[in-house]
Order: C-alpha cells, then structure tokens, then sequence
C-alpha cells in the first residue's frame, strides 16, 4: 500500500469494495479506538417525495397578474409577478421571493399548484469493517476507492470465492466500473471483445474539476436584495460599463456582471464546473482477477497503459 496519508475527511463518503469486486457500500465515519479503527458504512437508498413544481407554478401564476393599464401595456413580466406576490403577502419590495410565496400566493389566487416527484438518496447505515482488511487506498478523479483484502457481505467469508472470472458478453459487462490493482477507479467497461484471448474494452474516464463564477448565484443574491428587479440591475450594469443601445439582459449578465460585482467588491458564488475526456483501453480477460458489481483488474493503469502498443 501506498505510504501517502489522508486526512479523515478525505475519505468520506469513498467506495468500498472487497476482494471479489462486491460493492459493500460507502464511508460513513471513522471510530479511532485504542486498539483498531472501525470503518461505519452506509449506502443511499433512493426515495421518492413530491414537491411544489416551481417553474410550472410561475407559468400558471403569470397568467393572473394583474397586466398595466395603458395601450402599450405589455404583457407582465417576471418581476411583475414577484411585485404583485410582496403585495399580496405585504412583504417589503427588497424581500426575497421564495418558493413558499409563490405557493401562498396561488393560494390566495385560488390557482392549484402543480406537484412534481422528486429522488432523493438516503443514508442507510451498512455495517462496519476494521481499518485493518483495507488492502489499496485509490484516489482517481472519477472518485475514491477503499479495496478489502477479503470478501464482504451478508456472507462474510462464506461467500463463494472466484478462482478466476468466467466469461461475460458485452450486456453483462457495459456500464460496469473497473478498477485497476491500486484500487483506482479507472472508467467503465464498454463491451467484450473476441481475441486470442478475448478482452474487455474499457473507456477510461478522466474528469478535469474547476471553480468558475456562478452567474445565476449573483443574480439571485443582487436581486432583490439589494435591487428591486433585473431591470435595475442591468441598468446599473450598463451605466458602469458606459453601454448604449438595446443590450439584452441576459447578455450584459454574461459578459458585464461579473466585472461590475467586482468592481463593487461584491463576493462571487462559486460553481464547480466538470470537464470529462474519455479514452479506449483494452484489456485481456487474463488481466481482469474478478467480476462482481465492479470488475477489478490484476495491472495498474500504468501498466496497462503500457500493454496498448502491443495490443
């Protein structure tokens, strides 16, 4: 194993799999005893809930605001609605408008609101393993991996031990991830292939993570907190940046806002933005050690890397 050291919190929430490619949940916590360490265990259970659809709602709710007198009144806008909404509830017209409002709001308008379902994953615990069966700590961009030295389970070590893997199609093995002997998770089998001998092909999957700032954030926190509505903001936007002309609000938040908040010294939400670049491997099926929920390979990336060029 690796002499590198992580800190606890690295750890969580890492996919632990044993020695015959079982998947045996996910990193709980760590209890640190005198004598051992104990891995707590957990795995998300997808639950269903229903909840106010926010976006049907606002189509629904738009079409009772109350519109402007005048000929050349135009048909309201969102920032109507979140007006007419502060003055039904009497709120203040720099409050922000929540979801809960608008809910309220078609109450009082007598508009049903329209549900929508929604998953959710829940932590269910899934038992605890002493730190001592953990075999490879793997750290990969896709995510982390704890590999167990022996099986795991319901069946603990009853369960039937694979002396080598036998053979799948492509249906069986698609999808699957694969992780090489380090205990990095590498990518996905895509099929089975025919040779001498046959083999898997395995898209690796790298994923490049970076901070950009969150746009859609800073419009939220500005407005209507400290503007009345999208209107004044950019307004203000372009007055700073010294812009004539029609310029559509969603151009000068793409191009104008950010420069301007930071002119203000105004904090930048930040989203983290996901870059995946795929390649193609191939691997013996000499070279995978086991097939379960995940198919671990007996060769590091490295080394399989480096069998390409003869392949």
């Amino acid at each position: 194993m690796s002499n590198r050291k992580y800190r606890e919190e690295e750890l969580l929430d890492a996919l632990v799999v044993d020695s015959e490619g079982h998947i045996a949940g996910r990193v709980g916590s760590f209890v640190v005893t005198p004598r051992t360490i104990i891995v707590k265990l957990y795995e998300l259970e997808k639950k269903s809930r229903t909840e106010p659809d926010e976006e049907e709602l606002v189509k629904r709710l738009m079409k009772v605001v109350p519109k402007k007198k005048g000929l050349l009144s135009k048909a309201p806008s969102l920032e109507d609605l979140y007006a007419d909404v502060r003055k039904e509830l009497g709120k203040e017209a720099t409050e922000e408008v929540t979801l809960e409002d608008l809910v309220r709001y078609a109450e009082v308008k007598g508009v049903e609101v329209p549900q929508r379902v929604v998953e959710e994953g829940v932590k269910v615990e899934r038992g605890e393993f002493p730190w001592g069966l953990v075999k490879k700590i793997g750290v990969s961009s896709i995510d982390k991996c704890l590999l167990l030295r022996e099986p795991m389970g319901p069946e603990g070590k009853e369960r039937k031990i694979q002396r080598r893997p036998p053979l799948y199609g492509t249906d069986a093995l698609r999808g699957k991830l694969v992780i090489d002997s380090e205990g990095r998770i590498i990518g996905r089998a895509d099929r089975f292939l025919l040779g001498i001998p046959p083999g898997i092909l395995i898209t690796k999957e790298v994923v490049e993570r970076r901070e950009i700032p969150d746009l859609d954030a800073l419009e939220r926190q500005l407005v209507p907190g400290r503007f009345k509505t999208r209107k004044d903001l950019y307004q203000t936007v372009a007055i700073f940046h010294g812009l004539s002309g029609q310029l559509r609000a969603d151009d000068l938040k793409s191009r104008y806002l950010l420069g301007w908040a930071q002119s203000q010294g105004i904090d930048i939400p930040m989203i983290v933005e996901e870059e995946k670049t795929t390649e193609e491997l191939v691997a013996d099926w000499t070279d995978i050690g086991k097939i379960d929920d995940v198919i671990l390979l007996k060769k590091s990336l490295e080394e399989l890397e480096g069998s390409q060029s003869l392949k």
